[in-house]
């Protein structure tokens, strides 16, 4: 496994959304299907394009029009060849985001 999946498998980091400058913007990307995230501790700045599993959308207590609320997205992804589960919990007020990875195993590639 690399450097970077060992780094990111390690608790929760905080990412920046990118071309996310609001509520609005951000369930425009939720009903596209896909979120671009940005980790900024990483060497480089790492983007990864998250694609929204709308099954595990947790949007109850989230207000798109107010911007209100905390929204928990999930999203499988392959980075470095290495399967993973991401989960976001963005703060619609502040668009802060943070991330965990989640090695996912074989059986659910």
């Amino acid at each position: 496994m690399s450097k970077l999946v060992d780094k990111l498998l390690i608790g929760a980091h905080p990412v920046i959304l990118e071309r996310i400058t609001n509520a609005q913007e951000l369930k425009e990307g939720i009903d596209v299907g896909m979120v671009h995230i940005r980790f900024p501790n990483t060497r480089g700045g790492t983007v990864l394009g998250i694609p929204v599993n709308s099954d595990e959308l947790e949007t109850d207590s989230v207000d798109f029009e107010k911007g209100n609320g905390t929204l928990k997205l999930t999203g499988d992804i392959v980075l470095d060849y290495v399967a993973l589960r991401c989960t976001a919990k963005i703060d619609l007020n502040s668009l802060q985001a943070e991330v965990s990875l989640e090695k996912k195993s074989p059986m659910t590639v």
